[in-house]
Order: C-alpha cells, then sequence, then structure tokens
C-alpha cells in the first residue's frame, strides 16, 4: 500500500490501520471460503483454491506413489477450462493432497468428473472416495467438502479468471506476429493486415456471439492441462513445504495468516507484491501444528529463495519465524534460509497448469496491453488515414508491455 495523492503518510498510515482493525474486530474469516460469494463486488472475484486431504488405504500407498512418480502418467487429459494449477503431492505414508486453483468452484468439481479415468486411478486409493467415481458430480461434491482442509491464508497475484488470461496472452502473441508481418510491407499491406488483426476473436472489444465456434487455436489451449514432473523446463513451478510451529506462536501465526487473507481478497491489498516472481501462495495448518505451505513461481528455486530474502524479507520472517529450526537471521541469511527449506520441503508428485510456459510478467504484461489494444482498435481502424502514424506512438506508449 502507498500514500494517495494528496494525503500525508500518517493520515494514510491511520486510515490503513482504522481498515485493518476493523477486519480484527468483525472478525476475519477462519478459513478461505473454496465458492465465491454471490455478495462478492465482481471487480474483487478471482481465482479461488481448495485443499483436499485424504486418507489413503495402507494396503494401497505405495501403489499411490508409483503412479504418482509415473511421468508418463497423466490423469488430466481433457478440458481444463477455468482451471489455473493444481497439483497432487504425498505425505506420511497415508496422505494424499489435492491442490487445485480454479475461477469457479464447479469448474473444480466438472475438470475432475471429465477426467474421470485418470482421476480415479488416484483416489481410488483413498478410504471413502464415491464408488461411482469422479463423473458420479453429487458424490464427489459431497466427498470433495468432506475432505477440505482449511486454508487459512490464500494469495493471488492476479484477480483476472482463466480465460481471459488465455485471451490475452494469445492476443499478445497474435499482435506481435501483426507486427513482424507488417514491418517493411506498403500502407495498403498494412491496413489489410491490422483489418484482419481488429477482427481477432481475443480483444476485448470484439463481439464474440457473432462467433460460432471457439477458434480452434484457443480450444486447443483451453484443453491443454498436461501435468507434468518437477524437473519440467517450463517457466512457472510449484513449491511445497512441511514444517512444525513453535508451540507457542501458533495462535499468533493463525490471525496473521488471516489477516494476511483479508488483506488480499477484502481490500485488494497485495501484501506479497514485491515478489514479481509469485502467481499464487496459499498456507494451512495441519495435524494441529504443522504449517503446510504451498506456491506457485517463476525461475529457478535458487533465485526463488534470493527473492524471500532480499525482496520480501519483512513479511516472510513474520509467518515463517515461527516455525522450529527457522535461522536465527532469518530469510536474509540465504544460505542457511535454503537449507532450512530444502529439509523441509515436500515432492510435488504431478504438477500442472493452464500456462507453465508463462511468467507472472508476460501474464500481467499481457493483461495490460489486451485492455490497450482495445482503446487503439476502437478508436483506430483500418481506414483511418495516419494509421502508420498513431500505431508507432502506440508502440512508443507501450513498448514495455511488448518486451
Amino acid at each position: 500500500m502507498t500514500p494517495k495523492d494528496g494525503l500525508s503518510r500518517r493520515d494514510f498510515g491511520r486510515a490503513a490501520g482504522a481498515i485493518i482493525t476493523t477486519g480484527l474486530f468483525t472478525g476475519c474469516r477462519p478459513c478461505f471460503s473454496p465458492f465465491t460469494p454471490e455478495s462478492e463486488p465482481l471487480h474483487r472475484r478471482g481465482p479461488r483454491t481448495f485443499t483436499v486431504r485424504a486418507k489413503v488405504s495402507p494396503s494401497h500407498f505405495r501403489e499411490l506413489r508409483r503412479l504418482l512418480n509415473d511421468p508418463t502418467h497423466n490423469p488430466f487429459k481433457t478440458d481444463a477450462r477455468g482451471i489455473h494449477y493444481a497439483r497432487f503431492f504425498t505425505t506420511g505414508h497415508d496422505t494424499l493432497y489435492f491442490m487445485v486453483i480454479y475461477d469457479e468452484y464447479w469448474n473444480a468439481v466438472h475438470f475432475l468428473g471429465k477426467n474421470a479415468e485418470g482421476v480415479d486411478e488416484i483416489f481410488g486409493h483413498c478410504s471413502g472416495f464415491p464408488r461411482g467415481g469422479a463423473a458420479d458430480a453429487e458424490a464427489l461434491d459431497r466427498y470433495l467438502r468432506d475432505n477440505f482442509l482449511c486454508v487459512e491464508l490464500f494469495y493471488r497475484a492476479y484477480d483476472t479468471r482463466q480465460s481471459d488470461i488465455r485471451d490475452a496472452l494469445v492476443l499478445r502473441d497474435n499482435f506481435l506476429s501483426f507486427l513482424r508481418d507488417s514491418d517493411g510491407g506498403t500502407d495498403a499491406d498494412l491496413r489489410a493486415l491490422y483489418a484482419d488483426f481488429v477482427d481477432d476473436p481475443h480483444l476485448l472489444n470484439h463481439d464474440k456471439s457473432k462467433t460460432n465456434d471457439v477458434p480452434a487455436a484457443l480450444t486447443a489451449a483451453n484443453r491443454t492441462f498436461q501435468l507434468t514432473p518437477i524437473r519440467s523446463p517450463d517457466r512457472v513451478g510449484p513449491f511445497t513445504l512441511l514444517a512444525r510451529i513453535k508451540d507457542k506462536e501458533l495462535k499468533k501465526v493463525q490471525r496473521l495468516l488471516r489477516l494476511g487473507t483479508f488483506a488480499t481478497i477484502d481490500l485488494g491489498v497485495r501484501p506479497l507484491k514485491n515478489l514479481p516472481t509469485l502467481h499464487f501462495a496459499r498456507v494451512s495448518v495441519v495435524d494441529r501444528n504443522y504449517m503446510l505451505f504451498a506456491s506457485v513461481y517463476d525461475g529457478d528455486f535458487i533465485q526463488y529463495v534470493e527473492d524471500f530474502g532480499t525482496r520480501i524479507a519483512k513479511e516472510i520472517d513474520k509467518i515463517f519465524g515461527s516455525l522450529v529450526g527457522y535461522p536465527m537471521a532469518g530469510s536474509r541469511d540465504i544460505i542457511a534460509f535454503k537449507a532450512f527449506l530444502r529439509a523441509r520441503q515436500v515432492k510435488t508428485n504431478a504438477f500442472g497448469g493452464s500456462y507453465l510456459d508463462r511468467s507472472l510478467l508476460q501474464i500481467k504484461s499481457s493483461l495490460a496491453l489486451s485492455k490497450a489494444l482495445a482503446e487503439f482498435t476502437q478508436s483506430v481502424g483500418p481506414s483511418d488515414r495516419r494509421l502508420g502514424a498513431k500505431l508507432r506512438h502506440f508502440l512508443h506508449d507501450n513498448q514495455l508491455l511488448l518486451t
């Protein structure tokens, strides 16, 4: 949060403090709801999450681990609409976790149902899984709700639906192709290529009601959700940590976690915004005094750790400082901090997402470019006499969104 124009730092601090205090007195929700409240304003709606914790039948655990560790096994082969990221992993010798980030709760239920063949292979090793499998939506819904794990902190770097992100990413690629194709051409070539681009169905101002079929490229993208091994060359990856909380710190850390969700979701504040590689993060308390932390981030692990220690050390130390074995000097001691995380890292057996090859910066710049192009194409048509000049001006003003 930063002071607004015309508001002193002292006044801004008092106002922010009053808002946060209001959240504390009214009572921050003990768990982040997996369901979007109907009363929630449209501008605050965004990706949601749930975590399922399932008990594995003792005699089935070894077979389940073998299945999850098989890099050729992909339980999710079709239909990932409304799904951002998902992961499977196991802990101990009897517990399976499934985490998913989605736009609407029923996106997640239908996602599992339409991939029932692969999903049943995994959840079928767990106690209480419906006999009809994931294809039985009503029974699956009950099973998921019965096994929800409280998510006490949920952080999201953006509030945008998966379909809008996909449109923005495809639109950016198409715009770059238009620029390459038109470079060095005649004025007539520019106008013809621009006329085709203005009809791009991914533009925000495009009337999609006139399009009977979803474009082939978009259909293919929406149906791609490949679970990949942890050593995948993709740009985006998962991190999962399980660590014991100091007994005297439990209540304090739970209050901090819930306040963090309140700030992010209810106030629209980004407490971790200084970490430009973090897409999503969530924290739960399991087995009474263990912290389960899971994130989706860009780049390699070493850079990820260094970003923690150099960009958001204060925030991280407040939360992770409650954990047994946390470095005395905190996250600024990069070597000790990395060793702490590695020692408590949980292997993510399978991880998948809708845009594993796109960084957070690319996603945000594509969304911003999409809005800018919507405004530009509304006011500048192919027949505009100064099309070339206006396009050059647009590129100058938005060059950072194209790099």
